[in-house]
């Protein structure tokens, strides 16, 4: 093959193989706005308003510096959207097959189970021990109220009855304490 047919050959597929190198991109989210997402790309690449999607009926902010993946349809960085991000800080990361969990990196997450179940926690887990506190409370509500006259009459109007272990009082100012 002649050098010089060679020679034009490639001149002619290298902005073809440039476009298709820059269909799928990794980069680093810096910024985002109601215009879209920051990111970089590596060396002094950095492009602006790329269009951020989220799966439907969730929104996320990702923290600086979340990695993510671009797609740039045309293989120009003019126009590109970016598919996802990840932050590993945060993650939980003990997750069974089959499990999801939406999270933040502070910590607080909220795991669908295998099982049915639901699990909520934050860095301190202050939700569960509210909720586990109030749960033995009711029970001990239960238990009394089959103590109570048929009913529910009581000579003499209103009836105060106190339980050995019932503290109402430090489940509201633990319930009014969390912080949301």
């Amino acid at each position: 093959m002649d050098y010089s047919l060679f020679q034009a050959l490639e001149k002619l597929l290298k902005p073809i193989r440039s476009r298709i190198s820059n269909l799928i991109q990794r980069g680093m989210m810096h910024k985002l706005s109601e215009s879209g997402v920051q990111v970089s790309l590596g060396e002094g690449d950095t492009q602006e308003n790329i269009r951020y999607l989220q799966h439907y009926g969730f929104a996320s902010h990702p923290p600086k510096n979340s990695e993510t993946l671009l797609l740039f349809p045309s293989g120009e960085r003019s126009t590109g959207f970016a598919l996802s991000s990840n932050s590993p800080k945060g993650c939980p990361v003990q997750l069974d097959e089959g499990e999801s969990a939406q999270y933040n990196e502070e910590g607080s997450s909220i795991t669908l189970k295998n099982g049915g179940k639901l699990e909520i926690r934050n860095k301190e887990n202050e939700l569960i021990s509210v909720l586990l506190d109030l749960t033995v409370q009711v029970e001990k509500l239960s238990q009394l109220s089959a103590l109570a006259p048929p009913g529910g009459n009581y000579p003499g109007g209103n009836c105060t009855i106190s339980v050995p272990g019932f503290d109402i009082a430090s489940v509201k100012s633990k319930l009014s304490s969390f912080k949301a």
